[in-house]
């Protein structure tokens, strides 16, 4: 069944018109839910509207009696700040939080370490939210410093407090390795989960938690291409989610969307598809086919199945040059010598009664000279046959 995308004063009014003259037909019950769901919001965004304008009104009234570094002006920025961030005006809410900061930091703050660290941290996470990184990174690294001063190493420390400091620890880890996802910096993003993951048998985490955790660390080693660690602990997070949350959890059908791409990344097949159709098959249950997970996940399957038959093609064409190599290899050696003749020895062949010329002498010269020899042979006989009939003579 479809959803309807309806501006707001539009499903207002339809709510209105619903509640005089009801509709009968299926689509009756999603205008309603969505017509409460933005009547709800209109409501939320208005009460925000009065209560911005009641803390401002004394914010303003307090400056003008105390001075804007009193620390009874803290609770009203805290408070206000807290209400953009709840509202996302993370700008405003920056805003208020760095004022906050500024008197709980002075001499006369009358601040603990705890409050300090948890405005740190929501200032972080509005700074986190503007992608102002690095003043993101900076307020979360000032925890990191005030954690580290507090000596959680001493045996003689309060337990209740060193565990208050661990856990503010492992988030902190956490948030700053998120910073670094979104500077798109992997690599010490994974650093930081893994720090944060040495504290967890440390403190208490809840199993969705944890879950959150490596389902986290695996879409940082997803991005970095290191996709056997993506695998395993996404197959970690997939499990404590299915525990929990169940197999129909669109945070658990999610989760087996990216296994099915891991496996495709790792060229694993057979196991992409099965997470994919596996996805499908419980998706289908309880979302519409426009849905944007639906619409994702038939994509996959589509290219996947595709895939697969051009990496078959690929084998069975790779088989065959072999097995063709393999043959005209068999034939090669077929045909030459055996390669254990024994090569003779010289003595076995003495050599050839053919006197060869010299090197050094060319060969026309000493074709010459033969010549020369034969013609000076000639004269003499004749000399001496001449001489011979003298004598007779």
């Amino acid at each position: 069944m479809p959803h309807l995308h309806l501006p707001l004063h539009n499903i207002i009014l339809l709510s209105i018109l619903l509640h005089c003259f009801p509709l009968q037909g299926s689509e009756t019950p999603i205008i309603k839910a969505q017509a409460r769901h933005a009547i709800h919001a209109v409501k939320r965004r208005n009460q925000y509207k009065q209560n911005v304008q009641l803390y401002e009104k004394k914010i303003q009234e307090k400056e003008s009696k105390l001075g804007k570094n009193d620390s009874l002006l803290v609770p009203l920025y805290e408070k206000l700040g807290l209400l953009h961030y709840q509202f996302k005006n993370y700008r405003q809410a920056t805003t208020y939080y760095e004022k906050a900061l500024q008197v709980r930091l002075s001499p006369n703050g009358k601040s603990n370490k705890k409050a300090i660290i948890n405005l740190l941290s929501n200032c972080g996470l509005a700074y986190y939210f503007q992608k102002e990184n690095v003043l993101a990174l900076a307020k979360h690294r000032t925890i990191l410093t005030l954690i580290n001063s507090s000596n959680l190493e001493n045996t003689n420390q309060d337990q209740v407090v060193k565990q208050m400091y661990m856990n503010y620890l492992f988030k902190t880890h956490i948030n700053i390795a998120a910073v670094y996802v979104q500077m798109k910096q992997y690599h010490n993003a994974i650093e930081e989960y893994l720090n944060a993951g040495d504290l967890k048998n440390e403190i208490s985490l809840g199993s969705l938690y944890l879950a959150h955790f490596y389902h986290d660390l695996a879409n940082a080693y997803y991005q970095s291409n290191q996709i056997t660690k993506a695998i395993t602990n996404y197959e970690i997070a997939s499990k404590l989610q299915e525990k929990e949350l169940g197999e129909a959890d669109f945070i658990t059908l999610t989760t087996w969307q990216q296994l099915g791409d891991a496996y495709r990344a790792n060229y694993d097949f057979t196991k992409a598809k099965n997470y994919y159709e596996k996805t499908w098959q419980s998706a289908q249950k309880y979302l519409p086919e426009n849905h944007t997970l639906m619409v994702s996940i038939d994509r996959n399957l589509k290219e996947i199945k595709r895939e697969m038959i051009q990496s078959r093609q690929k084998e069975e064409k790779a088989r065959s040059k072999n097995d063709s190599w393999k043959n005209n290899e068999q034939i090669t050696e077929s045909l030459s010598p055996s390669r254990n003749i024994t090569i003779p020895s010289k003595s076995q062949y003495p050599p050839s009664k053919t006197y060869m010329l010299s090197s050094s002498i060319p060969v026309i010269g000493a074709m010459l000279g033969i010549a020369g020899i034969a013609k000076a042979t000639k004269n003499s006989s004749k000399k001496r046959a001449k001489e011979k009939i003298g004598i007779a003579n």
